[in-house]
């Protein structure tokens, strides 16, 4: 039987980590990541003991600053996978207005474009994951991966934290149930209002709840 194979998205909120760490205890996959990390952390990831990653990308390390641009491989990527890169791009806050530090050109904007294209297509044909887990990363190349691993059927598995209730669960994408169109088809627990208020009022959200949701799969 061959093995799962597994892609994490890892930045600097450690909950996905700790995920990698527990899950690896439990079944017997192999283990990939794509690190979304500044310099000063990156030294943890190089030199950590905790998890087996099998192989692992710096996000960083391969998207740097070039003049020249492929406009032919960009425009093959979109077709290839019906997406419109320039969404992506005017809807990252970065290379927006509100960006104090540094005005970019679309001419960098696409360099940034045509270099992350390249990395997840790379890594996604190198690795050949069963399934990608990650967050919202809140930036436009998180996004970007996910939806080539959609078109490419591969499953993103996003932890989300619920609003309502003090727990966690998957879906395909941000704050959105999988499979459910309305939600009158879930069906009611008869639980009192009395009940549900309590609940709301003892909720506690932060990473444990990630952690215990995966350990009790």
């Amino acid at each position: 039987m061959k093995k799962v194979k597994i892609i994490f998205w890892l930045n600097a909120e450690f909950s996905h980590f700790a995920i990698a760490y527990f899950l690896q205890k439990k079944i017997n996959a192999e283990f990939y990541a794509v690190i979304d990390i500044t310099n000063k952390p990156k030294k943890f990831f190089e030199q950590q003991k905790l998890v087996n990653f099998d192989k692992i990308w710096f996000y960083h390390d391969n998207v740097i600053k070039k003049n020249n641009i492929d406009i032919e491989y960009l425009e093959a990527f979109e077709k290839k996978y019906s997406l419109n890169l320039w969404k992506f791009a005017i809807n990252e806050r970065l290379f927006y207005k509100y960006n104090q530090f540094h005005k970019f050109t679309k001419n960098e904007i696409l360099s940034i474009l045509e270099q992350e294209c390249k990395l997840f297509e790379s890594i996604l044909n190198e690795s050949k994951p069963n399934y990608v887990v990650m967050q919202d990363s809140g930036l436009h190349h998180g996004n970007l991966l996910s939806e080539i691993c959609k078109k490419r059927n591969i499953r993103v598995i996003i932890i989300n934290v619920s609003k309502f209730g003090g727990g966690c669960y998957l879906s395909s994408s941000i704050h959105t149930l999988d499979n459910l169109d309305t939600l009158d088809k879930i069906k009611p627990r008869g639980r009192s209002i009395d009940r549900k208020s309590t609940r709301l009022n003892s909720s506690h959200l932060g990473i444990s709840y990630a952690v215990f949701c995966l350990k009790k799969k």
